[in-house]
């Protein structure tokens, strides 16, 4: 690539983005807009969400249960001409330092298990696997409750 870089996107960018348009609207569910993207040429190619314990009652989000000291990376999305050019490590690393810089000691991810192309960029950026999260959805609750087991808590 000629030029790529990574920052903190605006609202109106991510309403700019047709690509991507479910990006504008996760900052709309959540009330708030910590996305982050990697632009190649000046365009947006990746999008990544950084999510501090300050977010975690926000509505629609992640599951990890942070504690102090802990953030969560989500809602990765990478255009498709630009998957396996190495853009979402590039976008993890960075999202890593920005973290770090805030005094983040532990950032966590997860992925569906059948997900292996952004397992991989997630282990290409250097992450470890540390245990599993579990949803259950009760009968009969479409969907609206969900318990979270989150196995990594005990090293499982």
């Amino acid at each position: 690539f000629r030029s790529v870089s990574f920052k903190k996107l605006t609202d109106g960018e991510l309403a700019s983005l047709p690509e991507l348009k479910d990006e504008a609207s996760r900052a709309e569910t959540f009330g708030f807009n910590n996305a982050y993207g990697a632009l190649v040429d000046g365009r947006v190619v990746h999008v990544s969400w950084l999510f501090e314990r300050v977010h975690s009652e926000a509505r629609g989000l992640p599951v990890l249960g942070l504690r102090e000291g802990e953030a969560e990376i989500g809602f990765c999305a990478t255009l498709p001409e630009y998957r396996g050019r190495g853009i979402y490590p590039y976008a993890l690393e960075q999202l890593c330092r920005i973290a770090a810089s805030r005094g983040i000691r532990r950032i966590l991810m997860f992925t569906l298990a059948d997900n292996l192309a952004s397992q991989r960029g997630i282990l290409k950026a250097g992450f470890r696997r540390c245990g599993r999260t579990f949803m259950y959805v009760p009968p009969f609750s479409n969907g609206a409750r969900r318990v979270f087991f989150r196995l990594f808590r005990l090293g499982i």
